[in-house]
């Protein structure tokens, strides 16, 4: 078993969706540990009541922003669009979905879930099986993937892919 008091002496970043449940048990189990929220949830939350855009690029740049005073600049465009927009966000903590507040001590500036969201419709269809079914399938669209991967890189013949090939030529 884990040693849980060493393990919550060292400093941890935890990015979910916005899952009350799980902040809750991570904040109990982990209470130092910094806490983030993927914006495409907060964004989809968003959206449903504030519709437009303007205020969609305002989000998504406050969110970017990496100073406070670049969030604060795109929070007053927001404001000017639509303040009940803006006050939407007064229960969201800043430090859980813009890189402006994130702590710098864990070396990562992710506000997406890109790999899971590929992940969760890449075995979309095999969800529903079984549990040895829908292993199976996982596996057998893994060995597909990785044999065509293999195939196109024994096909290269230079040592580079085309997109660095292209950008040498480029430059040279």
């Amino acid at each position: 078993m884990i040693d849980l008091k060493m393990e919550r002496d060292r400093s941890y970043t935890f990015i979910t969706g916005e899952h009350k449940g799980l902040g809750n048990a991570i904040f109990e189990l982990f209470p130092a540990a910094e806490h983030r929220h993927y914006v495409r949830h907060l964004y989809n939350n968003f959206k449903a009541k504030h519709p437009g855009e303007g205020l969609k690029q305002s989000l998504w740049d406050a969110t970017r922003s990496s100073t406070r005073v670049w969030f604060d600049k795109h929070m007053e465009e927001m404001k000017s669009q639509s303040e009940e927009a803006w006050k939407w966000f007064e229960d969201k903590k800043p430090a859980h979905w813009t890189r402006s507040h994130f702590k710098d001590i864990a070396k990562c500036d992710i506000l997406l879930n890109n790999l899971c969201e590929s992940f969760n419709a890449a075995i979309l269809p095999a969800r529903d099986k079984p549990i040895i079914i829908m292993l199976e399938k996982i596996r057998l669209d893994m060995t597909v993937r990785m044999t065509n991967r293999m195939v196109v890189c024994t096909r290269r013949r230079d040592m580079v892919g085309p997109r660095i090939k292209k950008n040498i030529n480029k430059v040279g």
